[in-house]
């Protein structure tokens, strides 16, 4: 890219707008154009073109547009397209201008810049394609919980001892009741038969006592057994199947 002076008046023309419709144009251009050549000094091009833009707006000088172009040169290779335009637009408007070798070496230089600006602009304005949608897996059946079997066995020994036990307590009762009667009555020349017959009583409630209360006993115990090994194989139930993996969540699903 071939490089302007550092000196302002050969980087930039400084030439003043034509007369406008009013003074008051002419004024505001002349102000608009001194701010331009205040930032081209200062290397402030993108406020330096804006205010030679604004000038030229305001009073159409051919100057304006060289200006305007140097300033867009300056802010690089993204600004190429309208340094291009606007060096194009200052040799339309003064064909024989003094510096147009210099301009038409800029604008040679500037073409490349700006048909690979313009290409990457054209890239980037193209509509993107919409975003295709993300199958979402379908939701598996829910397990449904398995039944849970009743333990009769534990619940039948425990009703057997509880029976055998009632009748125990029975004979018991009984067997005092004839003791306290006999007692009363007879004593001492009761049959010995009447005594052993209540002793057995007492003997064989007070055994079935025994065997009814322990029966009651192993089958509390086997039931709470049985429901603790049960327990690990109904929350292994309700567990996915090896392999089956779970539904994504929609916060998962992203669309690209």
């Amino acid at each position: 890219m071939a490089m302007a002076s550092s000196q302002v008046p050969s980087a930039i023309a400084q030439d003043k707008p034509p007369s406008a419709s009013s003074s008051e144009l002419r004024e505001r251009a002349r102000a608009m154009h001194r701010q331009g050549v205040l930032a081209y000094q200062a290397h402030r091009y993108d406020e330096a073109a804006s205010a030679f833009q604004q000038a030229y707006d305001l009073a159409p000088a051919p100057g304006l547009l060289f200006n305007l172009a140097q300033a867009h040169r300056g802010r690089g290779p993204t600004a190429c397209p309208e340094a291009l335009d606007a060096y194009r637009a200052y040799l339309r408007a003064e064909p024989n201008a003094a510096n147009q070798k210099y301009v038409e070496e800029q604008i040679r230089d500037t073409e490349p810049c700006a048909a690979a600006e313009s290409q990457r602009r054209a890239v980037l304005a193209r509509p993107e394609p919409p975003p295709q949608p993300v199958p979402v897996p379908a939701q598996p059946a829910p397990l449904r919980p398995q039944a849970r079997a009743v333990p009769w066995m534990p619940i039948a020994v425990s009703g057997l001892g509880a029976a055998a036990a009632a009748v125990g307590i029975g004979l018991t009762v009984s067997a005092v009741s004839t003791h306290g009667q006999l007692e009363d009555t007879c004593k001492p020349t009761c049959a010995p038969a009447q005594w052993e017959g209540a002793e057995t009583r007492e003997e064989v409630g007070i055994g079935l006592i025994a065997v009814g209360s322990a029966a009651i006993v192993g089958g509390a115990v086997w039931w709470i057994t049985a429901e603790l090994r049960r327990s690990p194989q109904a929350a292994s139930g309700a567990r996915a199947a090896p392999g089956h993996k779970a539904a994504w969540p929609p916060s998962a699903v992203v669309a690209w």
